[in-house]
């Protein structure tokens, strides 16, 4: 488990990335927030392979860093990088 701190993403950059993962690759991305416990990000089915390296990449790129579970059906994102986010 990560000690690193959760990231707050502003609504501007949630509703692009949303707009993003549906039209570049036909899939809905849920969010989930909540007073204290921070944002998580979730979808119906677990996400090909591709998709999901190039949502780790578009975090790495701002120096964040997108963990998923291990069915690749949800995900949080944590400030910083996390060398071994996911087991």
């Amino acid at each position: 488990m990560s000690t690193q701190k959760t990231a707050m993403l502003p609504l501007g950059e949630i509703a692009s990335l949303k707009r993003t993962l549906m039209d570049e690759h036909q899939i809905y991305m849920h969010m989930h927030d909540s007073c204290g416990g921070g944002q998580s990000f979730s979808f119906d089915q677990p996400i090909p392979e591709d998709v999901k390296a190039w949502i780790i990449n578009y975090f790495d790129e701002e120096k964040k860093t997108a963990d998923f579970d291990e069915k690749g059906r949800s995900f949080v994102v944590f400030e910083g990088r996390v060398d071994s986010a996911s087991e």
